[in-house]
């Protein structure tokens, strides 16, 4: 269990805005006008985090933030393809705080509408995350809270 724990805290938590902010708001910023943009850079805390902003405004899918935090959940993706052929659930049999660290970043791309990162190339993935999807701690925990 303690992997997925550090794949939460390594790869899937610092990588998930980058996919977050290009699919869903930098649209938004670039539709506000160039004066927007670059403030919205500028307003970053630090230089790294200014760098990361000028590629999802302008670097979008092509930039090498954005293909670095895709390429990080391809791989974590990959990874649990291959530990659910060996169990039901991430770390084991049961249900566990694996399964429970992980399914909001793999519910974050369902609702990006990008789960085709698994639906076709990791079908244990799939499997896992309808199983996950049926539960009803997930359903009155988070489907009944989102919008329409």
């Amino acid at each position: 269990m303690r992997i997925w724990i550090r794949i939460v805290d390594e790869i899937l938590q610092p990588f998930v805005v980058d996919i977050t902010f290009t699919v869903s708001h930098r649209h938004n910023v670039l539709a506000k006008g160039e004066a927007r943009a670059r403030r919205f850079i500028e307003d970053a805390p630090d230089v790294v985090s200014r760098e990361r902003r000028y590629g999802w405004i302008y670097g979008g899918y092509g930039s090498e933030v954005v293909r670095q935090a895709v390429d990080k959940h391809r791989k974590t993706l990959a990874q649990m393809d291959e530990e659910l052929t060996h169990r039901l659930w991430l770390a084991g049999e049961t249900f566990s705080l694996a399964d429970i660290g992980v399914i909001p970043y793999i519910n974050r791309l369902h609702m990006l509408n990008i789960d085709s990162m698994w639906q076709n190339r990791h079908p244990r993935v799939a499997d896992w995350f309808e199983r996950f999807r049926a539960r009803d701690s997930f359903i009155t925990g988070i489907e009944e809270h989102l919008p329409e």
